[in-house]
């Protein structure tokens, strides 16, 4: 069964499941949906974790929660917030990787 992620009644937990999948309908309906704050908090979580399902096939899917974070109007919020987690002990080594490969990302480093 398919489901249409753009419908405009689409849930919560719906969106939760695509979006940590790293599936790109999320990201259309973050980028369509005038009540996208809605989803900030999913978003917001999934910055601050490990949502890979398996980070050596896949990667942190940093670029992924970076194309999610760039349709919020307040990307500040998502930077302190990855950069106050970064600085703190990680006990994982897939969080240290995944959030300084978001940092990475966020923050491109200028020549």
């Amino acid at each position: 069964m398919v489901q249409n992620l753009n419908k405009q009644d689409m849930s919560l937990r719906n969106f939760t499941r695509s979006f940590r999948r790293g599936i790109g309908g999320a990201i259309i309906k973050l980028k369509n949906t005038l009540e996208k704050e809605k989803y900030r908090d999913i978003v917001m979580k999934s910055c601050l974790k490990d949502i890979a399902h398996d980070t050596q096939v896949e990667g942190t899917k940093g670029h992924y929660l970076y194309t999610a974070i760039k349709t919020f109007d307040n990307r500040e919020e998502f930077l302190n917030r990855v950069a106050e987690k970064f600085n703190k002990k990680l006990y994982s080594f897939t969080i240290y990787y995944a959030a300084s490969q978001t940092m990475d990302i966020i923050l491109p480093v200028k020549h």
